[in-house]
């Protein structure tokens, strides 16, 4: 069932098609049309637009007693607006997606016309909906505008780092062992507890996948880095001397850092997948891969820099913490086309179209593999390093002298810094992707063609020039007797 509204102000910056003005003796309403039966509610909800709104203009009945309303209304489609994207241009002979609207053709609508006073001048019933066809149906239509590739590898190292800052919950295996039961004497039991109430804490991650859904992931990276490094403070101080070292209290501070943690990973890969929707595979395994080495890290710089220094080592992840989340809450966003709650409130319809058009976009162009290759091989060289170093520490630990232990921490950061390729800004890392092979080889066919057409107007002109002198000549010779020479007839 349809209804019908009358518009009063038909040109309203809101509207995503501006409605033109009416014509003396016409209406300009706008009409929503939702499915009445549950098969075309069904085809409805595969369509985002099926609840959008025509803008139809309607001519008064009283003028046109004789005509059929049908005939009358011409509605226009939400999704090509003709003052965003000019149907003129468009191919006419598309042909998709006719058996879905094919329901949508033959519904029922009800339409109520009231005049300027609001009385109810004709009412129109039971009468079939007789549309022309949309000639951009089954049209894919994107942005306009390239999306960068370097912003998307940017969006996908501030992941990085993030999953990285957010690994330091498993640094409890290097405090739990070294430092609690050596140095504090916690039994077994103790430190089952300690472990335990940090796992817990995923538990209640879940307000965190709420405000992301509200928010978007800038608030929860911000709150997520702020509980951490709450955590890796609390930590540091108890480690200093300065707060008891009992089970309940260590066990309420890794609990704090295990649910900042688990807050970061609930915002890092869904707003990184965003940006690439058709390569999710390899950013998730690179940012899942750096958050189970960013444990195998810190331990290695513990060994290098941080000896029996357990104090020390949680200032440093606490300042991690705090700058790769300054970091991540002031750069990592959802790409443009995502839409959450709090935007959702306030979001116009030409916002609406503008955001399905860039979702096209981001669905049709690719990101480059190349930059992926390069990761690949250095994520497999840095998982190699700290497997070796740290077998090689733990079965020699008699013959390595700390300079040692100092030149392999240093060569683990090394390592770790070449993924700072992500954001060198040279395209000739990405190469041309198979999209662009494609554009570039159809632009070359498209000047070769264009060039040969050129020639073969200049060769059919040149023949005209030809043939107009040469009837020149011949009807100067006739006019005067005498024998006129052409520059073909000189040459010959």
């Amino acid at each position: 069932m349809s209804h019908a509204h009358p518009q009063k102000h038909p040109s309203t910056k809101r509207d995503v098609a501006q409605a033109a003005p009416c014509p003396p003796g016409t209406l300009s309403l706008r009409v929503s049309f939702a499915a009445s039966k549950p098969e075309d509610r069904k085809r409805a909800n595969n369509n985002r637009t099926a609840s959008q709104q025509y803008e139809l203009s309607f001519i008064a009945t009283e003028m046109h007693l004789g005509k059929p309303f049908e005939g009358l209304v011409v509605p226009r489609s939400p999704l090509y607006p003709p003052n965003i994207i000019s149907l003129t241009n468009r191919d006419t002979d598309t042909t998709a997606g006719e058996d879905s609207t094919s329901s949508a053709e033959n519904e029922r609508i009800t339409v109520d016309i009231s005049d300027h006073n609001g009385k109810t001048t004709a009412k129109h019933g039971d009468c079939q909906k007789q549309t022309e066809r949309d000639a951009a149906r089954g049209a894919l239509l994107i942005y306009p505008t390239k999306i960068d590739n370097l912003r998307r590898f940017r969006i996908l190292f501030a992941g990085v780092l993030l999953s990285i800052s957010s690994s330091t919950q498993g640094i409890h295996s290097i405090f739990g062992v070294l430092l609690l039961q050596q140095a504090y004497q916690f039994s077994v039991r103790e430190m089952t507890v300690v472990y335990l109430s940090g796992v817990s804490a995923g538990l209640f991650a879940l307000p965190f996948g709420a405000l992301y859904d509200w928010f978007g992931p800038r608030v929860v990276v911000a709150l997520g880095s702020i509980i951490a490094a709450l955590g890796h403070l609390l930590f540091a101080l108890t480690f200093g001397g300065h707060i008891p070292h009992t089970v309940v209290n260590c066990a309420v501070f890794y609990a704090v850092m295990c649910w900042g943690c688990y807050a970061l990973h609930v915002a890092i890969l869904p707003a990184v997948l965003t940006h690439m929707p058709r390569d999710r595979g390899q950013p998730t395994g690179l940012l899942q891969t750096f958050s189970g080495l960013g444990a195998s890290l810190f331990a290695c710089l513990f060994r290098g820099f941080f000896k029996d220094n357990f104090e020390n080592l949680m200032w440093l992840m606490f300042a991690v913490t705090l700058a790769a989340g300054a970091g991540g809450a002031w750069y990592l966003e959802d790409a443009p086309y995502v839409v959450n709650r709090w935007r959702q409130r306030g979001i116009t319809p030409r916002e609406q179209l503008r955001a399905y058009l860039i979702r096209n976009r981001y669905m049709s162009q690719l990101v480059p593999k190349r930059r992926y290759a390069i990761m690949a091989v250095i994520l497999v060289l840095l998982n190699c390093y700290l497997t070796i170093q740290t077998v090689c520490v733990a079965y020699l630990a008699a013959d390595i002298t700390p300079g040692k232990l100092r030149s392999i921490a240093i060569g683990a950061i090394a390592i770790t810094l070449l993924i700072l390729v992500l954001v060198v800004p040279l395209d000739s890392i990405d190469g041309l992707s198979e999209q662009d092979k494609q554009v570039i080889a159809a632009a070359k066919a498209k000047e070769e063609a264009l060039r040969v057409m050129q020639e073969e107007r200049y060769r059919q002109r040149h023949l005209q020039a030809r043939q107009a002198q040469r009837r020149r000549s011949k009807t100067r010779q006739e006019e005067y007797g005498q024998p006129c020479h052409c520059p073909d007839e000189v040459g010959q």
